[in-house]
C-alpha cells in the first residue's frame, strides 16, 4: 500500500526534524514541518488509510508526532498541529476513540513538555465522556495520581488546563473512584491553593 508507505515516510520525517536542533530553525523548515503535520493530518483522515490492517498502529505514531509538533518552538508549527490533532480525533471518533484516549492519557503520564501536556489534558477532559463504564475504574486509579503530579506543576497555563479539566473529567470518571482516593485528589489541591499558582 503506497500511501502507508508515503504517511509512514511523512510520520518519520515530522519525528527527525522535531528531534533534530531547532537552533538552525528556518522559515523552510517551519513550511516543511507544517506541510508534513497536514500532509500526515490528511492521510490518516483517508477512509482508504483507516481500511488498513495496521492502522491502529500508525493512528498512534500519528497522534504522538501531532502532541510533539504542539510543543514546538514556532508559533504557526504550533497551531498547526493543535489543529490538525483535532482534525485526526473528530475523523476517528466513531471507531478509534478509545484509541485517542489512551494516548491522550499516555501523554498526560509523561507530564513532561507544556504545551503537549496541555494539548493531552484538556482533549482528554473533552473526551473523558467516551470512556467505557468498563474502562472507568481502571482510568480514574490512574488518573488521581497523575492528577496531582500534574498540580505540582507551576505554570499558569498547566493550572489553568487543569482547573477546566477536573470538572469535566470528575463529571464523567468521579462515581469510578473510591472515597479515599477522591480524599487524596482534594487533599492533594487543597495544598495547592496555599501557592501562587492554586488550581
Amino acid at each position: 500500500m503506497a500511501s502507508l508507505d508515503k504517511l509512514v515516510k511523512s510520520l518519520e520525517s515530522l519525528n527527525f526534524l522535531q528531534t533534530k536542533s531547532n537552533q538552525d530553525e528556518t522559515s523552510v523548515r517551519r513550511k516543511e514541518k507544517i506541510s508534513l503535520c497536514s500532509t500526515v493530518t490528511e492521510m490518516i483522515c483517508s477512509p482508504n488509510m483507516k481500511a488498513a490492517p495496521n492502522y491502529s498502529d500508525v493512528l498512534t505514531f500519528a497522534i504522538e508526532s501531532l502532541l510533539r509538533m504542539c510543543n514546538d518552538n514556532d508559533s504557526n508549527v504550533q497551531m498547526t498541529a493543535d489543529e490538525c490533532l483535532n482534525k485526526v480525533i473528530k475523523a476517528v471518533v466513531d471507531r478509534n476513540i478509545q484509541k485517542v484516549l489512551y494516548e491522550l492519557f499516555k501523554e498526560m503520564k509523561k507530564n513532561e513538555k507544556a504545551r503537549s501536556l496541555r494539548a493531552a489534558l484538556w482533549r482528554f477532559a473533552d473526551l473523558s465522556h467516551f470512556i467505557t463504564a468498563q474502562k472507568g475504574r481502571l482510568y480514574i486509579t490512574s488518573l488521581i495520581p497523575i492528577l496531582g503530579h500534574i498540580s505540582d506543576r507551576s505554570e499558569d497555563t498547566i493550572v489553568e488546563t487543569l482547573a477546566t479539566s477536573i470538572p469535566k473529567i470528575a463529571a464523567n470518571l468521579a462515581y469510578f473512584a473510591t472515597d479515599s482516593e477522591i480524599k487524596i485528589l482534594t487533599q492533594k489541591f487543597l495544598k495547592k491553593l496555599s501557592s501562587p499558582h492554586a488550581v
